[in-house]
């Protein structure tokens, strides 16, 4: 028993620091409601100037996990990490939008995803239509923001409950 305690021990201590290290280099979540940097913004008025954005959205085109805006002369530098896929179009992002509000989520909203932790206005990088978390992080050389997908949802519409994300039979 004493020599699996000085085994465990070490492991779990390497574990834990991995998953610390793991978890602060991805950084918070920047997400606050756009009220909260002063905006009066919603998701109807994000799309009515959509031309004014770079759309992409998280997940499955059949169960998508979130609607990112990002403004096309934004003064930030930003980049995508593997996940996001551009929207092709105002049809295909009311198709996106129409799939989430079907699931009648209260937790999917408009968020502003911002680059500092005041957020004000300036602060804003875009936003995003989720019930899960964007993950910003900031490159220290080029000063540019990495903005990390949100995982898929599951929805009872396309997966059985009982097999978890196994597909349903249609």
């Amino acid at each position: 028993m004493r020599r699996f305690n000085e085994l465990i021990i070490p492991l779990a201590l390497l574990i834990l620091t991995g998953m610390l290290t793991a978890c602060a280099g991805l950084g918070p979540s920047s997400q606050v409601l756009p009220s909260s940097t002063g905006q009066a913004v919603s998701l109807d008025r994000v799309v009515s100037k959509v031309q004014e954005y770079d759309v992409y959205y998280s997940g499955p085109v059949f169960n998508p996990a979130a609607v990112l805006f990002i403004p096309e002369h934004g003064d930030a530098e930003i980049r995508l990490a593997r996940g996001w896929k551009e929207v092709d179009g105002k049809e295909q992002l009311t198709d996106l939008l129409t799939r989430m509000r079907e699931l009648r989520d209260p937790q999917i909203k408009l968020w502003a995803l911002i680059s500092g932790d005041k957020g004000r206005n300036e602060d804003i990088l875009g936003y995003v239509y989720t019930a899960g978390n964007v993950s910003v992080r900031k490159d220290s050389e080029s000063g540019s923001y990495t903005l990390y997908p949100v995982s898929e949802r599951f929805n009872p519409r396309y997966y059985d409950a009982d097999d978890g994300f196994a597909p349903r039979d249609h």
